[in-house]
């Protein structure tokens, strides 16, 4: 069966590292948009708290990158992770 107009879902997600055992995801941004990109609604972007041993355990390439964006500072005032789950 042909779909007429399919949506596509992207996800953006942002760690402590690349370690899904040992890193924290701390950002979620999720963006539906048409078959020709167009956006669907404005999009959510949640911010998720994290322990200060995660951030403290994020290498000098992950410091530097959310430090560079802007993430870092605001990552304590994030949300948690269970909460951010039900607004996915």
């Amino acid at each position: 069966m042909a779909i007429d107009n399919p949506h596509l879902i992207w996800i953006d997600c942002e760690m402590t590292g690349l370690s899904l055992k040992d890193d924290a995801l701390v950002e979620i941004a999720v963006q539906v948009t048409d078959s020709e990109l167009n956006p669907i609604g404005d999009g959510i972007d949640i911010l998720i708290a994290t322990t200060p041993e995660k951030l403290a355990g994020m290498n000098e390439f992950v410091t530097n990158m959310h430090t560079e964006s802007g993430l870092l500072p605001l990552i304590s005032s994030g949300t948690t992770l269970a909460d951010a789950e039900a607004k996915v």
